[in-house]
């Protein structure tokens, strides 16, 4: 389920808003709606009132009807979601272990088939393991699953 603060972000980003932005169009300061946006406050039935008329979405919608965006699929495995730095970190890493690949000039004819396969397993290996690099790594105060 989509928090609360992720469909205000969503919804402000979908209006082509900053926070700043926002925050002058519902009388509010930039860094509650941050705080907000982060799940670090339960705005008022007020605020969210104010929210949603300036990002043009029912209150419905931040409340948890029809999300503006697709929820992210759940993972069943126990492991923790990555976060887009650890994405960024995956993809950088994996075109330095292709290019190393591609240095090794062994290519032959109609390799291309290959090498989207390649990188298609190392992708998921990598990702799998970052996964659980989090989970066995992250010191317990930091867990959300505690």
């Amino acid at each position: 389920m989509t928090s609360i603060g992720r469909k205000i972000r969503d919804a402000r980003k979908n209006a082509g808003m900053t926070q700043v932005e926002l925050a002058k169009a519902t009388n509010l300061s930039r860094s509650y709606i941050g705080d907000i946006e982060k799940d670090r406050y339960n705005p008022s039935v007020s605020t969210l009132q104010a929210i949603a008329k300036a990002t043009n979405v029912p209150v419905e919608t931040l409340l948890g009807g029809a999300s503006p965006a697709p929820p992210a699929p759940q993972k069943s495995d126990g492991l923790p979601e990555l976060n887009a730095r650890d994405e960024r970190d995956i993809e950088r890493d994996l075109e330095d272990m292709l290019h190393s690949v591609a240095q090794a000039d062994y290519k032959a004819p109609g390799d291309e088939e290959d090498t989207e396969a390649l990188r298609a397993a190392l992708r998921v290996a990598m990702i799998q393991a970052k996964r659980t690099a989090k989970k066995k790594y992250t010191p317990r105060k930091y867990r959300k699953d505690k």
